[in-house]
């Protein structure tokens, strides 16, 4: 996981369990609750096989944080056919949106920022990076 200006990043691997979704929803808390601007997240996914239906519960939960203005999720199209009912219930999330690629998620970071904020991610200012299990 990491934090590139206004935009919490993360990728997961494997199997997303609820213990990963946890860690991914307490590290991005912590971040949103202490950034004076608004953020976005994107989510990697693309190198999950399984995702525990109980991740969905935690990314409801995460985009309601007052901060947080969007979540942008990469999947690939295996990885979606194999999920299908746990992705259909993350698609139809107010707030979350699904990409197949991590420049479109990029995008729709900068632009859920640029258009609520009204300035653009160049100016952010931190970087930060720190690894946890699943991430």
């Amino acid at each position: 996981m990491s934090l590139e200006g206004d935009v919490f990043f993360a990728k997961a691997v494997g199997y997303l369990d609820n213990m990963d979704g946890r860690m991914w929803a307490n590290a991005l808390q912590n971040h949103v609750g202490g950034h004076l601007l608004p953020m976005a997240a994107i989510v990697d996914m693309t190198e999950v096989d399984r995702i525990c239906p109980t991740v969905t519960k935690i990314i409801s939960e995460s985009i309601k944080l007052s901060n947080l203005r969007g979540i942008a999720i990469v999947i690939n199209p295996t990885m979606a056919s194999q999920n299908a009912r746990v992705i259909d219930k993350l698609s139809e999330m107010s707030g979350v949106s699904m990409f197949s690629s991590m420049d479109d998620a990029r995008r729709y970071a900068n632009n859920r920022l640029t258009l609520l904020v009204g300035s653009s991610l160049q100016g952010a200012a931190s970087f930060t990076a720190f690894a946890m299990a699943g991430f």
